[in-house]
This record gives C-alpha cells, structure tokens and sequence, in this order.
C-alpha cells in the first residue's frame, strides 16, 4: 500500500471511529433522560452499517492469523523458564484482581484410554467400571461435587452392566441438573492425524446416538486432551455437530507459549475457506503447560500444583518431593493462599476473568477414598477462599459447561481472535517430535482403512436393502452385525490405536475384533446384495462369496480362487460400486480352469472382448491358475451381474500376457506405457526414473526416480525413536543396497506392470503398474522389515523429482482439506515430518505431482522435488511416553498409493476435482463376489438421477435396531473444478433413490446436524425441494420408512 492510500485509509477509519463515539454518546444521553426513543438505533440503514463496521474490525485480514504465520515468526528456541520450564516467570497483578473477581471452575475428570496398556475389556473391568460406580456414590453424598465424561465406549458398556433402574435415574438426574457432564461424547477420543473424517464421524455418531436414545442427552462441548496433535478438521467436524467449544492440550509447546504470551489461548477456530463472522464459529481453549494431569493444571508450577493432588498422599507420590498436606484449620490459609497464587497467574494468561482448571489425569478417580480426599480437601479450601471477600474469587467444583456459559457471558465469541490451521507436528519438549506415531505398525492403519471401506459400504446396501422392501427378518439378523463393525472401527479411531502407541497383545485385540467386523461387513453385503437381485419368492438360494480373503488378523488378504471345470461350467459375479459417480474400472479375479474355453458375459448377455489374463502359477503352484482382468462400465451406485461360463469346442481370443524378464545385461532402460501415460525404469535395480505423459497429443516429461531409504536412531537426551517420536541419526537418509533384483514385465492394452522383488538385505515386492484410461500409475509395495537389519531402522520411500516446489508442500488434514506445509530449517528433520491420512502434493508453475496413499502414513518434502514417505519402523526401545515397549512386531504388510501428474491447479489449497475422485475410488474399491448360481437380476441402478461430481455419498446409514429410518450424509468437496465438472449445482434427495426404492420412504425428511444431535429443520421435502451445499460443508438428513410411520 503506498503512502497516499495508507493516508486516505486511516482518515477514513478515524472519521467513522469519531461518529461512532458521538453516536454513542448521544445514544446513552436520550436514555439516561427517558426523552425520546433512539430512533436512530431502529433505522435498518444504520442498524446495517454498524453491523459492516463491526464485521469488518473482526475479519479483516489483520484479525485473522494463519498457524502458518506462527511458525514463521517463531525461532522454536527453548529457553528456561524456570518453574514454567518451557514459559516464563510469571508475577501476579494484583490490581488486576482487585477491581474484577476471579471466577475458577475446578473440573474433575478421569480420562481413560479404551486400549492402551490394557485392552479394552480389562481397563473396564478392573478400573473404568469402578470409577463410574463410585462417581454415582460420590455425586449422591456430595451434592457440590462434579465431574465430565469423554469415552462413550466405555459408558455404554458400564450402563449395558447396571440392573437398577434407580442407578440409571440417578445417572439421568446428575445429567439433568449440572453434576454431571458428557463432553464431546464420541465412542473414543480419537486421533486427529491418521483417522480419516468418515471414521471420525462414524465414531462420534455411535457415541451420540447411545447419548440420545438412552439418556436423551445432547454434548454441546468438546474434550480433547490426550491426541497427539490437533487437527483442524476435528474442530470443523465438531462445529457442525453442534458444538460450541472444545478444550486442547497436545500442540507444540512453542506455540503454547506464543498463544499465552498475546492471551490469544482461546480463539475462534476459523477454516481456511470460513472468512465471514458467524455466530456459530467453534472456541478453541489451550491448556497452557505441559501435561493435562493436576501437577500441570492448576498454574504453571507443577512442584506447588501436585500438592493439591491429595490422592498422592497415600497410594500416589509427588515427583518433586513435596507431597500433599491434609486441609485443617491450622494450614488453610497458607494453602488456600499458595493455590489462589498459582490460579491466579494462570489466569493472567487469558483475557477473561473465568478460569478453567481441570483436576484429574489417566484412570483416575477409580476408589473411593480418593473421590472423599479430592472433595473434602477442597470443598474447605473452597468455602474458605469464598468466605473472604478480600481475596475476590468465586471457586468452585464445576463442568465445561458451567465454565463456557461464564466466559461467554462477559466475552462473546465475536470478540475472540481467529485462528486459520492445524497444530502438527506436536513436541512436548526439546527437539522431540511426536512425528513417528504417524507411520508406527502400518500393518493396521492399512487394516483400519479397508475396515471403513466395507463399513461404508455395507451401510449403503443395507440401507438400500430396507428401502427396497425385501425380508425384513434377514435385515434385523443382520443388524448385529452391523453394530460390531460400527464400534470396532470407532473403537480403532482411539488415539492409542490407529495410532501404533499400545502394547503388543492389545493392538492383537484391536486387529481381531477389526478382522471381525470385516468379515461381518462382507457378510452384511453379500446377503444384502443377494436379497436385492434375487425376488421374495424365489425358490433359490444364492450365496455370494468376495473373492478378497481374510484369514487371520496378522496376515494380508489374500485371494479366493473360482474354478470351473466339466462338473461346473458357469458362475455369476456381481460388482457393486458404493459411489455415486459412474465408474470404469478394471476389476480383476483368479480363475482356474484347464483350457482357455471360458468367457465372460455382461449383464445383458453380451460378451465383453476387453480381457486381459497371464498365468499366476508359480513353484510348483498349479499352472492352470490364471489372474484375469477385464472392463467394467458400472452406474452409479449400482449392482451390476456378469457371467462367465465354458464353453467345450471353443477357446477364447483373449489377450494372454506374458511374463517378461529383464537383467542389467539385456538392457538399460524399459518401458511401460497406454494411451496416456508412459513410464521408464531401470534394469539396474527394477525402479522407475521417468514418467512421460500424453497431453494434446505432446509427451510432457517429469522425472521420477523411486527409491528405498532408511533413517536410523539416534539418542536425543538420553531418548531415542520409539513408538511416539522419531529421532534420527542423520538428516539425510542411507541408501540401502539391495542386490539381484528379480524384475518381471507384464504388458497388456488393459494392466501393464513391472514387479521388482528382493530378498535381501529386506523382503520387499515393489509393483508399479498402469491401467487402461488412466494418466496416473499404482505402487504397491509389499515389505517384511526383518530383525537383525533393520533393528533401529525406518524404511522410506524416496521419489525424487524435477517437480521444484522450493520448500513448500501440501499434506492432507483427516482427507478432508488441505494444509500448506512448509520445510523450516530452524526445526530438526522430525519436526517438519507430517501426517498424510490420504494425499499430498507439491508443485511448481507448471505441473502439480500427487501421491495418494490407501493407508495413513507420515511424509516430509526434506528437499524442493524430493518426497520421501515412511513406510514402516522397527524400533527396540521404549521413548519414554508411557508404552513401555518399542516396536518389533513388523509384519508383511501391503501399502498401496496413486501417483498423479496435472497441471498446476488455481488454488493451492486445494485438490483436482480428479485427484478427489482418484483418492475416493482409491480408497473405495468395487466389490467383487462370485457364485456358482445365477440371480434373478442382471443390474440394479439405485438412483433416479445424478448427483453434482463434487458431492459424496459419505454414508447412508440405518438406524439400529428398529429399522425404521435412516440418515444420509452427503458431503461437498472443495476442488479445483475442470470443464466436465462444475461447483455450485443443487439436486434433490430423491436423486439418491430410484422410483422402486422411492416408493418405501416417507416425502418429508428432516435436516440433521453432521452427528445427528439436533434438528435443524423438519420439513425438507425429499422430491421436491432444491437441495445445496456449500463447498467443504456437509448436508445431513433423516429419512423415514412409509409403513413404519403412525
């Protein structure tokens, strides 16, 4: 801005901030003398122009702060602070408490970890049930006594355990007058770095509708202390359920004491495309020291705070020594005076005169004597401090709830700063950066996403399935079913779980429960699916059968074979694609057969030529096993039947590739390529070093060279990398030096691969293969990380690109935005490495290069064109986090990505339209199952009309177990749109359903909050209403079944 504008720009502000205080001015003048009314006040002109100007002092660009712009002016240092180790030495202002009082709300709480060190089952019966059976006691004798919940998990299965209907009314009546508070009320605490935003959503609904339907209780605040990192994803999720504030803890102590030092702790946590004030904006509240137990609570010395944890006077001990001291006459007022000190400064650190001081820590709270020690001891302390009018403060026991309807009495939200961005990567102190749970045990973060894919898509089915009026009898058998999968991946969202941070036997349980909830989702969408192509009356019984086996919850899926032979000469397979966007895709199944005499059949009857085949018997395996490959067009969501069957005096013309072998000694380069896109690899070690693409009939070239890397450990203060924190040796990676790779070519106009294996120094098989009418290509790599070598390694890999980016890359939040990431070189390597649950890319003027992962996984971009993944961890000590273990139970384990090369796109911040969708199909794979009988229908296309291209069917879930309604959620991308796909169209919610299906669902729907907690509007017509949703937002709606309705 030059001078002369700047000058202009601020007479202005003067001139309109001079009115301003003269219209207030004469404002209380009229009223004070009850003269005239203040008709200026009810002119709408005016009434708009203070509004402008007030919309305008809040959002302007000055009042908005980017996460982005904090670690640019920070030097990350960490100097002493002396008590407040990683602040400063805070002095009290008396002034400041004399002319305002000093409201605290002291908020017990227990936080429990459903799986950790124990599993799930053994933390509830030896010590979460005890702590809610006692807090029923506690909240009964102490009427001034309080106390929040979070894990809904683990109430739902104490209230499942009480027999006594006065139990449970008292648990209603603690509810209903304040004692008692549920806060944010998800099935777990979840992660906020590998969870992915429909697991979230999944995990916070089953919480909420357990909240609901039994207690008719609605959470209005969020709790989350204990993640390891903060999303900014999350707090969006949770503004659109409903929720008015959360409090967070884990975030890097640097910006902690940013935050603390502007009293900008409490802010409204804006989104990157929220710019306009709204009412509904989400609070955020950081706690600002170190821990979320009572030594790190009450004020920023811990060594004077843990003396008020009283319960460390018996079973528990004070780390600093001096341990708690009973409250008698003799010493209450040298302790209430020493605790009112360490309140006080606390609070210097916010702007309001409430201050909120949670008292508790893990599993706390589990006997009674500590319940009668906390209260007791401060209940005098209370009383005393309250008695003395002199010392101005109102304390007391009391709830999140009492604690924001305090703030937001004297600070409306309107007046708190903004704050646009996540928290990642959190260190708790010096360079040590929880970076290495984001890759910790991939084995299962792989098993957590295919879990939320049959999920997702067995909730669609069965719906469907209820709407289509088939058996109901088969449904409500199947609804159990429903319901483990539902809360075995909610209960994997946990932040100890997806995460890779708990104990050996408890992450088997984890895996066991997720291998049954699959196999239950498989089952729930081959009955489904048979109940729909086949009628009420049929006398046949089909059953489907996946052809994706799951065995054992340690073990890769692996593949069921169909044979035909004389005595079976003809099966069925049916795909089911769960997305509302129309798809061609190559769908690929194992068959056996003797002779090449089988052909496959589309729905019509028609025989499909694009099919591609090539031998998969192997040692000795039998020879006759073949992978076969073909074409598949499929409506959106849609079942849809082929057939394939022999035929005795005829072979097949169909294209038969074979396996092709390349050495150093053949030649240098080779190459794979379709219509769009080629690709160059080396015969030196099998790797891909370029990748050409068709645009405008004209090769546009980037280099692409892949490569494995390991990063060791090294000691940081006495700790090394563990299951939390990744220490490195060095900043740069070793290369490892693999020997005879064994590269086998498979070419075809449907699939060509190359596969890369190795047995030495690690087991890995690196596929690299491209499919028909794709510019992109897949890698799936296949890794056993062996003891012995790799003992205290991290396996990496490395694509290095002429992509120059400079130091600048996007990751994604939760997969559902992206986060604009920076490579500093004032933090060490740990610090700049991010999570990425589904994509990132980097860019230069030019083109923009996308990976896009199938597990969660963590990524750095140390270098401008270098992107390096982490793919798996052995590590064989504990990090001094509290799982007192390393990591040593590597398994074989599949990661599987998409790399996409485009044109650099308008907006940075966000995706292509096609590499949304990429991601999408990535992560929501067809379905295909076999049976030897034919069903009745060929096809089935679930929806009237289209859907915009940018707005997902997240779920269409049923409620259980009555059956007698069901939620859509529908959720809007926020892309870079391209000529075949445009922003800003609206639909109706009749599109989702076909007339067939249309005709079981009642006319009127009703307009959800994203959880389902409160109605927004009860009148949406299904068929005639316009429907829209803004880009990024979501549209939740319930529905109700025709004959169930009174």
């Amino acid at each position: 801005m030059n001078r002369v504008k700047f000058r202009r720009c601020f007479y202005f502000t003067f001139i309109i901030y001079v009115l301003s205080v003269f219209c207030y001015l004469v404002s209380i003048y009229l009223h004070d003398n009850d003269e005239v009314e203040i008709v200026s006040l009810k002119n709408e002109r005016i009434e708009k122009f203070y509004q402008n100007l007030s919309n305008f002092s809040i959002d302007s660009e000055q009042q908005l702060i980017a996460v982005e712009h904090i670690y640019e002016e920070l030097e990350f240092d960490n100097p002493y602070g002396g008590v407040w180790t990683q602040g400063w030495n805070l002095t009290v202002d008396e002034s400041k408490f004399k002319s305002e009082k000093l409201k605290v709300f002291v908020v017990p709480h227990s936080h429990n970890d459903p799986g950790w060190l124990k599993t799930f089952d053994d933390y509830f019966e030896n010590e979460t049930k005890h702590i809610l059976d006692n807090m029923l006691i506690a909240l009964a004798e102490n009427p001034k006594m309080t106390f929040i919940w979070d894990e809904i998990s683990y109430f739902a299965e104490w209230w499942k355990s009480i027999k006594s209907e006065a139990k449970r009314k008292l648990v209603k009546k603690f509810l209903n007058n304040g004692q008692l508070e549920i806060v944010s009320g998800g099935w777990v605490m979840n992660d906020e770095a590998n969870s992915h935003y429909f697991a979230i959503i999944t995990q916070m609904i089953e919480g909420h509708q357990f909240l609901v339907d039994n207690l008719n209780y609605r959470p209005r605040y969020g709790w989350t202390i204990d993640p390891f990192g903060v999303s900014s994803s999350m707090s969006f999720l949770l503004k659109r359920m409903g929720f008015k504030a959360v409090v967070v803890q884990r975030i890097h102590y640097s910006i902690k004491k940013y935050l603390a030092g502007r009293k900008m702790l409490e802010f409204r946590w804006k989104q990157f495309w929220e710019r306009e004030s709204d009412k509904n904006d989400i609070i955020g509240h950081v706690e600002p020291f170190f821990s979320y137990d009572i030594p790190h609570t009450c004020g920023p010395d811990p060594h004077i705070c843990c003396q008020f944890d009283f319960y460390r006077s018996g079973p528990m001990s004070c780390p600093w020594k001096t341990p708690p001291q009973m409250i008698n006459e003799k010493n209450i007022e040298e302790r209430a005076e020493l605790l009112l000190d360490q309140y006080k400064k606390k609070s210097q650190l916010f702007r309001s005169n409430s201050l909120l001081v949670p008292l508790g820590d893990d599993f706390r709270y589990q006997k009674k004597s500590e319940w009668r020690m906390q209260y007791e001891n401060y209940q005098k302390l209370f009383d005393y401090m309250n008695s003395k009018p002199e010392l101005n403060v109102e304390i007391k026991f009391a709830t999140l709830a009492d604690y924001f309807r305090s703030l937001f009495a004297s600070h409306p939200r309107q007046n708190f700063q903004s704050i646009i961005g996540d928290f990642f990567t959190y260190a708790d102190r010096d360079d040590h950066y929880w970076s290495g749970y984001y890759t910790s045990r991939p084995f299962y973060k792989r098993f957590d996403r295919i879990l939320e894919s049959y999920l997702r898509a067995s909730e669609i089915i069965f719906t469907l399935c209820l709407t289509s009026q088939t058996d109901k009898a088969a449904l409500d058998k199947l609804s159990p079913y429903l319901i483990y999968a539902r809360q075995n991946l909610a209960l994997f969202q946990h932040h100890d779980a997806i995460t890779g941070t708990a104990r050996d036997h408890v992450v088997i349980d984890y895996a066991k429960r997720m291998l049954t909830s699959i196999k239950n989702a498989q089952k729930i969408i081959a009955d489904s699916t048979s109940l729909l192509l086949n009628s009420l009356n049929s006398t046949k019984t089909i059953r489907l059968q996946f052809f994706e086996n799951f065995i054992r919850a340690d073990l890769i899926q692996s593949e069921d074979v169909l044979r035909l032979n004389e005595n079976s000469t003809i099966a069925s397979l049916v795909a089911y694609n769960s997305l509302v966007s129309a798809r061609s895709e190559i769908l690929c199944f194992r068959l056996e057969s003797e002779r090449n005499n089988w052909f496959i059949k589309d729905s019509n009857g028609h025989e499909i030529n694009e099919v591609q085949f090539w031998s998969i018997g192997t040692d000795g395996a039998n020879e006759n096993v073949k992978e076969v490959c073909f074409l598949a067009k499929l409506k959106p969501l849609s079942l849809i039947q082929f057939t394939i069957e022999t035929v005795r005096s005829k072979e097949n013309n169909y294209q038969f590739s074979y396996d092709e072998s390349y050495t150093y000694e053949d030649v240098s380069y080779f190459e794979i390529s379709n219509e769009l896109v080629k690709l160059t690899f080396s015969t030196n070690d099998g790797f891909l070093r370029k990748v050409v693409r068709n645009v405008n009939e004209r090769g546009e070239e980037t280099n692409v060279r892949i490569r494995f890397m390991t990063y060791g450990t090294d000691e940081y203060n006495g700790v090394q990398s563990g299951a939390y924190l990744f220490l490195p040796d060095y900043e740069e990676p070793e290369a490892i030096a693999f020997r005879d790779p064994a590269i086998s070519v498979i070419r075809g106009d449907l699939i060509s691969k190359v596969q890369t294996s190795f047995a030495n120094p690690i087991f890995l098989k690196h596929n690299v293969f491209i499919v028909k009418g794709e510019d992109n290509f897949y890698v799936e790599n296949i890794i056993n990380l062996n003891a012995d070598f790799f003992d205290n390694r991290e396996l990496i890999m490395q694509l290095e690109t002429n992509v120059n980016n400079g130091n600048e890359f996007y990751t994604d939040v939760n997969g559902l935005q992206m986060a604009k990431r920076k490579f500093y070189d004032k933090l060490p390597l740990q610090g700049n490495v991010y999570p990425m649950p589904t994509m990132m890319f980097i860019e230069n003027n030019e083109i923009r290069l996308n990976v896009l992962t199938a597990q969660p996984l963590g990524v750095v971009n140390r270098k401008s064109g270098l992107i390096e993944v982490f793919l798996d961890r052995r590590l064989l000590q504990d990090d001094e986090r509290g799982l007192p273990q390393g990591v040593t139970d590597n398994l074989k384990t599949s990661e599987l990505f998409v790399v996409r090369i485009e044109s650099k796109q308008n907006e940075t911040r966000k995706v292509s339209i096609q590499s949304q969708l990429a991601s999408l199909r990535l992560l929501n794979p067809v379905y295909l199952m076999f049976s030897k009988k034919q069903n009745d229908k060929s096809e089935i296309s679930f929806m009237r009309s289209k859907l915009p291209c940018d707005v997902h069917l997240l779920n269409m879930r049923s409620k259980t177990p009555n059956l007698r309604e069901f939620s859509v959620i529908l959720h809007r991308f926020g892309v870079n749109y391209d000529s075949n796909c445009s922003s800003n169209e609206s639909f109706k919610l009749s599109s989702l359903f076909s007339s067939k299906f249309a005709r079981s669902i009642n006319p009127i729907a009703s307009h959800l909050s994203l959880s389902l907690l409160h109605l927004y509007k009860s009148n949406v017509s299904v068929f005639e209403d316009d429907q829209f949703i803004e880009q990024m937002d979501f549209n939740t709606y319930n529905i109700f079944m025709k004959e169930n309705l009174k």
